[in-house]
């Protein structure tokens, strides 16, 4: 099959949703098919988007564009192994994409331009991997739902969500970790009890605020807690000197910063998958997060995880808690949910799944 990827314009900061696509992108292309990965530089962000602040709303623009200027190689932190053809285009139109048997929208900025292209282009699909209203205007977020394009979701939570505004979902194919890369390089056990670490992000569904003060309550319960952020933005301003931050790590830098957590927090109150939580599990940490939604597809409380609602940072304290005094709890949900993603979240698995979906649309 041909089969084109259409992204939002990308920077040198790696993000998990692209290197999702990128792996099915590179995986599909060893298994035969003819794939295509474009970024397209002029999406109609400005028109749809979220009203912002105008000072906000140019600062916004005009760091994108000098991301785009700095980096013109933008897709060299990811190490495709398959010849795949990766380009920038100016805008989804006829002209501009290639006759081909599928097509992807992947944000949802990209679906309002896949669903005018000519039937030639492909058989629309729309791999949806949140619940994008964080990142536009509700009304045109949701419309894009609704347009017909076969909807793959990555969670069963975004099935579940979808169907809340009457949106059929052709199929759901959770996320895959690489436990080739996220693995564990030291046991549970060998590391230092009281470490804990954490995703910081600047976005607010990511209710970062909530982590931090769920783990200032424990700091007060055990006064020899460590911290590690690592995050893409520059490290917030007042954290306390037993936290600890990394800005923008590289693959390995991050997979050495999970082997070095004994407890690993998520604190979002809403995510379509959270690749984090799952990362951590492959690299052999006890996991306590919020039932954010997507996580359930692999946080099982009391058996892979312990969950906790979102927007209450003492039952996240409380769970962090439990893990720091509960050896027999902390190993054996840390080892559960290790051999969870390794079965279960396999990449082999999910590219023959989505394989068979793309297949199977051309049967119908």
């Amino acid at each position: 099959m041909r089969i084109t990827f259409l992204l939002p314009p990308t920077g040198p900061i790696p993000t998990g949703g692209s290197r999702i696509i990128y792996e099915y992108a590179d995986r599909l292309q060893a298994r035969g098919h003819e794939v295509r990965v474009l970024h397209v530089t002029n999406l109609p962000f400005s028109r749809y988007a979220k009203r912002l602040p105008p000072i906000r709303w140019i600062k916004e623009y005009l760091r994108h564009r000098q991301e785009l200027r700095s980096h013109r190689d933008a897709l060299c932190w990811f190490p495709f192994s398959q010849p795949v053809q990766v380009d920038r285009i100016s805008r989804i139109c006829d002209a501009e994409i290639p006759d081909g048997d599928i097509v992807f929208s992947t944000w949802w900025a990209t679906a309002h331009g896949v669903q005018k292209l000519r039937p030639s282009a492909g058989r629309k699909f729309y791999l949806v991997q949140h619940y994008e209203t964080w990142g536009g205007a509700k009304h045109l977020v949701e419309q894009t739902y609704l347009m017909g394009q076969r909807i793959v979701v990555v969670s069963h939570w975004l099935k579940d969500r979808l169907a809340e505004i009457q949106s059929a979902v052709y199929g759901v194919v959770p996320n895959a970790i690489d436990t080739r890369i996220f693995k564990q390089l030291s046991p549970l056990t060998s590391r230092r009890l009281t470490q804990v670490g954490m995703i910081y992000s600047g976005q607010e569904f990511k209710r970062c605020a909530d982590g931090i003060q769920a783990l200032r309550l424990v700091k007060e319960k055990f006064p020899d807690l460590q911290v590690e952020f690592v995050g893409a933005c520059p490290a917030p301003e007042g954290l306390e000197p037993w936290i600890t931050y990394i800005q923008n790590p590289s693959q390995q830098d991050l997979v050495q910063f999970y082997n070095r957590q004994t407890i690993f927090i998520s604190s979002s109150h809403v995510e379509g998958f959270g690749l984090p939580g799952a990362e951590a599990l492959a690299c052999g940490c006890a996991l306590a997060t919020t039932n954010s939604g997507g996580v359930m597809d692999y946080a099982i409380h009391e058996q892979t995880a312990l969950v906790s609602e979102p927007l209450q940072p003492q039952e996240l304290a409380n769970n962090i808690e439990r893990l720091l005094r509960d050896e027999e709890l902390r190993i054996r949900t840390a080892a559960t949910g290790q051999a969870f993603v390794q079965t279960q979240l396999d990449w082999n698995k999910a590219v023959e799944t989505m394989e068979a979906l793309l297949q199977q649309s051309g049967q119908a």
